[in-house]
């Protein structure tokens, strides 16, 4: 479980302030974005695309539109729909986040219209719900604490804030709580065609595809028909891209070394590095659909 605390107080004494209301609550998290990231891997570099989106029939439980109070996104591609709220949050709050992130098509198609995002992130984002309040009702926190997820398994997190005025000097000070709970990080290695190397995900897949573009070296494979035996959506979202496209990204979030790179008969590319259990498990079976013996490690 991940549970962050910020404490702003330095010994002063303070009496509680409580927010105005979620306007304030809003301008807050827009002006102090860091607030929102949860981990130091998938959610973080956190940035927020707009606020007050309107979503045309975003509230089905309520059969009227919704307006995203914020909606955010993080530096892998994650998408997060963030409701605000002043005072407790409650269940009925988490029904409100399921309303608008079943209309994540919607949502999409408003992305890529708009151009809010990179149009590879919105065709095929990765969501998480976020709820804002001021306190958390026992039930919701102990849910969240125990892996909450909705939906098609979007996980859900939570950000207590609470504010406080120096009794001596007058200032606000401010403290955040993030909660959220993934599953534990996942150290799986397989070994490869009987072979005694133990391969990570991401090295795995490069091993793959490595060898079976090397055994196609007398009749090379085109990037389109690479793309035929290994779909892109294996990933998730991008499996394999140009080399340039590879180097220009500022995140390096594909194997660039020389001797990662594949030699195409039309292309050179770089297999992605971002791997985890759902996607490497896709990836794996059409790899032995390949006659690729592959076989899990635990270590």
């Amino acid at each position: 479980m991940y549970i962050n605390k910020h404490l702003a107080v330095n010994g002063i004494s303070t009496v509680s302030m409580e927010f105005q209301g979620e306007l304030v609550m809003q301008a807050f998290l827009i002006e102090n974005q860091a607030v929102l990231e949860l981990e130091t891997n998938l959610y973080n570099e956190v940035k927020i695309v707009t606020n007050e989106l309107k979503l045309i029939d975003g509230r089905r439980s309520k059969k009227t539109d919704g307006r995203i109070d914020i909606l955010a996104q993080y530096g892998d591609g994650h998408l997060a729909v963030i409701e605000l709220k002043k005072g407790t949050l409650t269940r009925k709050h988490l029904t409100q986040l399921k309303d608008y992130l079943s209309k994540v098509d919607t949502l999409k198609k408003n992305l890529v219209e708009k151009e809010m995002v990179d149009s590879a992130i919105a065709s095929n984002p990765k969501w998480i719900g976020i709820l804002v309040g001021e306190d958390i009702h026992k039930d919701l926190l102990y849910d969240i604490r125990n892996g909450l997820t909705i939906l098609n398994d979007i996980p859900v997190s939570a950000l207590i804030i609470k504010r406080f005025r120096g009794v001596e000097d007058g200032n606000i000070y401010t403290i955040t709580e993030t909660i959220f709970e993934r599953k534990g990080k996942d150290y799986t290695k397989y070994n490869l065609d009987s072979g005694n190397q133990r391969y990570t995900k991401g090295k795995l897949a490069l091993a793959v595809l490595t060898d079976f573009v090397n055994k196609r070296k007398k009749n090379k494979i085109l990037f389109t028909e690479l793309e035929e035996e290994f779909p892109q959506e294996l990933q998730g979202r991008e499996l394999f891209c140009l080399e340039g496209d590879a180097l220009e990204k500022p995140d390096r979030r594909n194997f660039i070394k020389p001797d990662e790179i594949l030699q195409l008969k039309d292309h050179r590319v770089a297999v992605s590095t971002q791997w985890a259990v759902e996607n490497i498990d896709k990836f794996i079976i059409r790899a032995r659909e390949k006659e690729y013996k592959i076989k899990r490690v635990r270590v």
